[in-house]
């Protein structure tokens, strides 16, 4: 039987980073829920092809990865080019490199829940969506204030 970590790395390479979507149902579970809401093996397969079909030179790798019991936790790192509309946005044929801090619940085998906090400020950037200086002015905000 897989680890923990072997079912999370299974699905971060091979279903999102190679687009394998065949392999979803062997390792996301039925009642999967991500950020709290119902997802299920059926969400993952659409959230996996509209970032495939948007962004289709996709790499994904983990950067770091701790695991404890059938939690683990990873910083998963997307790196591609925006080549078709995403989430409203036409395509800009810009590239992106963000990060996002992953947290997988494993049972039986199956992630069965899981929680994401993405660098989302840092692709609408990236993809001429939300100007630079935005980010200045809440690095300078946040500083001031402290």
């Amino acid at each position: 039987m897989q680890t923990p970590v072997d079912v999370v790395r299974d699905f971060v390479f091979e279903c999102w980073g190679k687009g394998q979507i065949s392999l979803v149902h062997s390792l996301i579970h039925r009642d999967y829920v991500a950020n709290g809401s119902p997802f299920g093996p059926e969400g993952v397969i659409a959230n996996i092809q509209a970032y495939r079909s948007a962004f289709p030179d996709m790499v994904v790798n983990i950067d770091e990865c701790v695991a404890q019991n059938n939690s683990v936790a990873a910083m998963v790192r997307l790196r591609g080019t925006h080549l078709s509309r995403w989430m409203g946005i036409e395509a800009t044929g810009r590239p992106f490199d963000f990060s996002e801090a992953a947290f997988w619940t494993v049972q039986d085998g199956k992630i069965i829940r899981g929680r994401f906090v993405a660098e989302a400020l840092s692709l609408r950037i990236q993809l001429g969506q939300i100007p630079p200086e935005v980010w200045t002015g809440v690095l300078l905000t946040k500083q001031y204030e402290d």
